[in-house]
């Protein structure tokens, strides 16, 4: 989780370089949340496709 937190820092932070301002904007601060929050959901699918297909593999080892 730290990781993610400091990878949507930097990401907020590039764009206010690119943008030639000092600050970090309310644009960029909304962009990195948004970036957070599509990695955590995207890893959570991930996870449960996972477990999802080991149950299918259990099933199959349970029925032979």
């Amino acid at each position: 989780m730290k990781a993610d937190a400091s990878r949507g820092n930097s990401i907020a932070a590039a764009g206010s370089c690119v943008s030639g301002k000092g600050s970090v904007t309310l644009l960029n601060a909304v962009f990195a949340q948004y970036y957070l929050q599509s990695a955590n959901t995207i890893s959570l699918l991930r996870m449960t496709n996972g477990l999802y297909e080991l149950a299918k593999e259990a099933d199959k080892a349970i029925a032979f």
